[in-house]
């Protein structure tokens, strides 16, 4: 399967929403649910631009969005956590088990690196054994919910 991972563009913003809204209906995986509010196209594109919102999308070789990577600095670009985002991962379930998670992560974390952002977060569902793996492959550690995380 032959797909390409890239930054998202404002052309692709009503496809990534619709492609999102398709993944909280198809998995139990995500954290939001398909009634969960979901920003404006307008609001999304002017989250993209000021660089709150960071995202990353694999585009199938027929031209679709597949599957996304998005990070955002949850608590905002204060002195001591810029270097920190919350990375959020969804791939369309007929495309599971292609690579494309893993290929997403890593155009993301070399972004990453020469933004510098030294920490990521992310939060998965204790059901989802694919997406630990490929998180815990990726450098990630496991914390109870109960745990602080280490900087």
């Amino acid at each position: 399967m032959n797909y390409t991972i890239r930054p998202i563009q404002n052309a692709d913003i009503a496809e990534y929403l619709a492609l999102t809204n398709h993944i909280n209906k198809e998995t139990s995986f995500l954290g939001t649910s398909p009634d969960d509010p979901i920003p404006s196209p307008m609001q999304l594109a002017m989250l993209i631009k000021t660089g709150r919102q960071i995202i990353f999308v694999a585009e199938h070789e027929n031209g679709s969005l597949i599957a996304h990577l998005g990070a955002f600095w949850r608590r905002g670009q204060g002195k001591k956590l810029k270097h920190s985002m919350c990375v959020g991962l969804g791939v369309a379930k007929d495309f599971w088990r292609h690579g494309i998670g893993n290929a997403l992560f890593e155009a993301f974390e070399a972004w990453a690196v020469g933004a510098g952002i030294t920490r990521l977060e992310l939060e998965v569902m204790t059901h989802n054994k694919a997406g630990i793996a490929l998180y815990k492959k990726r450098g990630f550690e496991m914390k109870a919910p109960n745990e602080t995380p280490s900087s």
